[in-house]
C-alpha cells in the first residue's frame, strides 16, 4: 500500500499516486516541441511563398507596363531608328528617344537599370522594391517592301538590385516583343 498526506497533513491509505511521473513529463515536453518545431517551418515555409509570389508580380507588373507603354509609342510613331540601345522615334508630336540605362552596382547606393522615354524611367527605380533592366537588345528588323517598320525589343527584368539576395527570392522575367509602326 502507499501513503500520501492530504493538505490536512493525515495520512491516508491509497492504491494510486497522484500526479505525473518524470518520464510521463518528459515525453509530453519532446511532443510539444516537435509540434512546435514543425509549426514554426510550416510558417516560415508559408511566408517565403509569399514573398516570393510579391517580387514576382512586382517584376511581372514592372514588365507588362513597360511593354504596354512600348507597344503605345512604337505604334504612334510615323518612323523609327535603332542604334544599339536607343530608339528613336518620329511621332506627328515630335521626337521621342527610348534608352536603355544600364544597373550601376559599383555606385554607393547602387542603382537599377532602367528604360527611359525622353529621360523619364519608365519602370521603377526603387533599388529595394523596384525592377533592375540588366539587358536590352532593340532591333530593327528587316524591312519588307510595302510593310511599316517592325522592332524587335529584348529585355530581361530581375529584381532590384538592393532587393534580398536569397536564392529563394529571386525573380527573373525575360520580354521579347515586336512592334510595327503605323504608317498609314
Amino acid at each position: 500500500n502507499r501513503y500520501y498526506f492530504n493538505s490536512m497533513g493525515m495520512k491516508k491509505n491509497s492504491k494510486f499516486t497522484v500526479g505525473f511521473t518524470l518520464i510521463e513529463l518528459l515525453i509530453v515536453i519532446v511532443v510539444l516541441s516537435i509540434l512546435g518545431v514543425v509549426a514554426v517551418q510550416l510558417f516560415s515555409s508559408v511566408l517565403q511563398g509569399t514573398n516570393k509570389a510579391q517580387v514576382i508580380v512586382e517584376v511581372k507588373q514592372n514588365g507588362q507596363f513597360l511593354s504596354d507603354t512600348l507597344e503605345r509609342k512604337v505604334r504612334g510613331a510615323t518612323d523609327a531608328t535603332v542604334n544599339l540601345d536607343i530608339i528613336t522615334l518620329t511621332t506627328p508630336a515630335g521626337t521621342e528617344v527610348i534608352q536603355f540605362i544600364p544597373p550601376c552596382n559599383g555606385c554607393n547606393p547602387k542603382t537599377n537599370g532602367k528604360i527611359t522615354i525622353n529621360g523619364a524611367s519608365v519602370t521603377s527605380t526603387d533599388a529595394v522594391t523596384g525592377v533592375d533592366v540588366t539587358t536590352t537588345t532593340f532591333s530593327l528588323l528587316p524591312i519588307v517592301e510595302g510593310l511599316p517598320k517592325v522592332i524587335q525589343v529584348d529585355i530581361t527584368l530581375n529584381q532590384g538590385v538592393s532587393a534580398s539576395t536569397r536564392r529563394d527570392f529571386q525573380a527573373n522575367i525575360k520580354l521579347t516583343n515586336t512592334y510595327s509602326l503605323r504608317t498609314y
